[in-house]
């Protein structure tokens, strides 16, 4: 949006929600991921599944709003899989941290693309976490960049057999985290609960 005003979501709209579970937080320690769909009652509730073959890169299949063709979730045919959700705006504070202004927009590759690239191409989590964050060295050859300029402040959910992990981004800057950290920002969590488990990760949306 560059810096302008947001779109007003309707009252109660929470959009998404997923996890990632593996090990001792499955039941035979596969690796499980899931995502919720929290949306209102109009065309983006309707959703159907592409099964993607292209003459050269992996097979996968995509879960995405009617009628596009990359969109929510994409899982491959080397076990990764790759779940969106909405990230943060440009506001009031961002535009003034620090002294600083800071913008969650940006014309750069949409993720709609990074998704499709990643479920064609990816043959792992971490390969398609360099994507997500830095790009191909292809693209930064090209570029001159040393990250990847997105469209805009998006979550993903990365996961395979081996690596579990979210992605937090806005156009230029991105976070990754791994299960089991940032457990000290957590000092209300109910009792009993292992948040520090290398075993499962949880992400929603931040479109508050």
């Amino acid at each position: 949006y560059g810096g302008t005003v947001p779109p007003q979501l309707p009252a109660g709209i929470a959009t998404c929600s997923g996890f990632g579970a593996r090990g001792g937080a499955t039941l035979n320690g596969e690796i499980i991921t899931a995502h919720n769909r929290h949306t209102p009652y109009d065309p983006r509730n309707y959703l159907q599944v592409y099964i993607v073959k292209p003459p050269q890169g992996n097979t996968c299949w995509v879960l995405s709003n009617c009628p596009q063709v990359a969109a929510n979730k994409v899982v491959n045919d080397k076990g990764v899989s790759v779940i969106l959700f909405a990230g943060g705006y440009t506001n009031v504070n961002s535009l003034n941290y620090n002294g600083q202004s800071y913008f969650a927009e940006g014309f750069g590759v949409p993720w709609f693309h990074l998704l499709l690239y990643i479920g064609t191409h990816a043959n792992t989590a971490e390969e398609a976490i360099e994507m997500l964050t830095i790009g191909t060295p292809g693209y930064r050859s090209r570029t001159g960049r040393d990250s990847l300029l997105r469209g805009g402040g998006w979550l993903f959910l990365v996961a395979d057999n081996d690596t579990m992990a979210i992605v937090e981004t806005t156009a230029d800057r991105y976070a990754v985290r791994l299960p089991g950290e940032y457990v000290n920002l957590l000092p209300s969590a109910p009792p009993g609960e292992d948040w520090t488990s290398p075993d499962y990760i949880v992400c929603t949306n931040t479109n508050v």
